[in-house]
């Protein structure tokens, strides 16, 4: 899904009349004349000027405007009232509600719509679906065909949106060239640039680049902390409790999880992150049980959470038992096959071992950006190499951060 984003506003920037956050009606009339093959003198004829009705098309006037109403009626249209009232308050709430990840009411705002018939509906069943973890291919495909039509506020929230699908498959490319883009929009909305910050510190994670992350999440922290709420706080410090994790700050990881504590209620991170920081920092028993909470909302992270403990702590009889978990629902994934890496590292079989991380998993990790468990996968291969004496390979395969 490599997009050709920076076209896109580029054509924005080149055809897009300053309609602020109303609902593009202009468009729908301009499609029904065609449709009926009409002339705009003659959709016109009775009703206002030809250079008039232009500028209703373009969307430079309200649907609020007594001759818009005229034109809607002559051609017959019925609208629901999303396209009569302020834009910028369906779009606004649809925000709002993927921010806070309400995915009741998300169904709810989406059920007020008929048959979509405008970018503003699509969009709230394209943030619905994305909410639910659902397959929304489609719905990006029909929006890919009529993006040109996008308003600012419209696009913005369509990148948001693609960024988050993008990043729930792992797909960094296209997030990068989406990532770009909405650098290049600007934007008066607070809860869209909430978005805007935890994708990019999401999108770094992905990558490995704790501290790129950690600017963005702490950015996010002083400039809207106040306004967010105990849901998405928790899912911040969450956030920044992983990274910290995974960079070994210790000080800092124990300070998040202080003020994690002072918040009532959890998000779905938090018990998975606090258990990835106390297994780096070996309380692989608590890390267990805390993995075990977690499996309800992140069952493969959380299963192999299990399964590395379980290795550290040298119970091999727990470790099988998980990865036989693991395999037998989720079958084929990333985490089910470096669980197995695991399970090999168990049998003392270096060699084995070597060859399925180089010839199974290095391929995925060009894939999948798994920073942490790639690391762990070198350090195998480093160890087989040393104990065959072959330095050289060593030194090549440092991690270097």
């Amino acid at each position: 899904m490599n997009r050709d984003y920076r076209a896109l506003i580029e054509e924005l920037q080149r055809n897009l009349y300053k309609t602020g956050n109303q609902t593009n009606v202009g468009m729908l009339i301009r499609d029904a004349r065609l449709k009926r093959y009409l002339t705009q003198g003659e959709l016109a004829k009775g009703i206002c000027s030809v250079s008039y009705l232009s500028k209703i098309e373009s969307g430079q006037h309200e649907n609020t405007n007594v001759y818009v109403q005229e034109i809607v009626q002559r051609l017959g249209l019925e609208l629901s009232h999303h396209h009569t009232q302020d834009y910028s308050k369906t779009m606004h709430r649809a925000i709002q509600l993927l921010y806070q990840m309400d995915i009741q009411g998300m169904k709810n705002h989406r059920a007020e719509f008929k048959d979509p018939i405008v970018t503003a509906e699509w969009l709230v069943d394209f943030a619905n679906r994305i909410a639910r973890q659902e397959d929304a291919t489609d719905t990006i495909v029909h929006l890919d065909k009529s993006r040109r039509d996008f308003n600012s506020l419209e696009l913005h929230f369509y990148l948001i949106l693609l960024s988050l699908y993008e990043l729930s498959n792992y797909r960094t490319k296209s997030l990068k060239s989406a990532i770009e883009v909405l650098e290049m929009i600007p934007s008066e909305n607070p809860t869209l640039n909430m978005l805007n910050h935890w994708v990019r510190a999401r999108y770094y994670i992905l990558l490995g680049k704790y501290t790129v992350a950690g600017f963005f999440l702490s950015q996010l922290m002083s400039n809207y902390g106040t306004t967010i709420n105990d849901y998405w706080k928790l899912n911040v410090l969450s956030s920044q409790l992983l990274m910290f994790g995974l960079a070994n700050e210790t000080q800092v990881a124990t300070s998040l999880i202080e003020q994690a504590n002072t918040i009532v209620g959890r998000s779905e991170w938090y018990e998975y992150a606090t258990a990835f920081y106390l297994m780096q920092e070996e309380k692989y028993t608590k890390a267990m049980q805390l993995f075990l909470q977690a499996k309800e909302t992140h069952f493969g992270p959380s299963m192999l959470g299990m399964i590395e403990c379980s290795y550290r702590l040298g119970n091999v009889d727990r470790l099988r038992e998980y990865h036989s978990v693991l395999l037998d629902q989720a079958s084929g994934t990333l985490f089910e096959k470096i669980g197995y890496m695991f399970v090999l590292a168990t049998e003392n079989n270096a060699e084995k071992l070597k060859n399925y991380i180089t010839h199974i998993l290095q391929p995925q990790f060009a894939i999948n950006s798994y920073d942490y468990y790639h690391s762990i996968a070198i350090e195998f291969v480093k160890e087989y190499f040393r104990s065959v004496s072959r330095y050289k390979k060593v030194d090549s395969l440092r991690v270097k951060r």
